[in-house]
């Protein structure tokens, strides 16, 4: 995954597995490999799990239950601030943009 901290030049690279949470924000691009949509019961939460070859950050949207152009497949850039829940790197409500389909990584 791309990734450019604030304090980082905008032509520097870096992968969701160096990123350390430090509460800066962060822009990440990687591809939607799994969706979790809430059910009708549950808090609105939709949530997509971004991926390369460097690893996974899971991206939540409080308060919606779909997003149209966010599918499987598809590539995102997400702008926020990365945390760490269950081990694993979170990004909550970030500013987003869908990537052309064909675009490359």
């Amino acid at each position: 995954m791309e990734v450019t901290s604030a304090s980082d030049s905008p032509h520097r690279d870096g992968s969701v597995s160096h990123v350390r949470p430090v509460r800066e924000r962060t822009t990440v691009t990687g591809r939607v490999v799994a969706i979790t949509y809430p059910s009708r019961r549950a808090t609105a939460c939709l949530q997509a799990h971004l991926q390369d070859e460097s690893g996974t950050l899971i991206v939540s949207w409080s308060g919606r239950r779909d997003i149209p152009g966010i599918r499987v497949g598809q590539t995102l850039t997400v702008t926020g601030v990365i945390g760490m829940r269950d081990s694993q790197h979170h990004m909550y409500n970030p500013h987003y943009e869908i990537v052309a389909d064909g675009a490359s990584l």
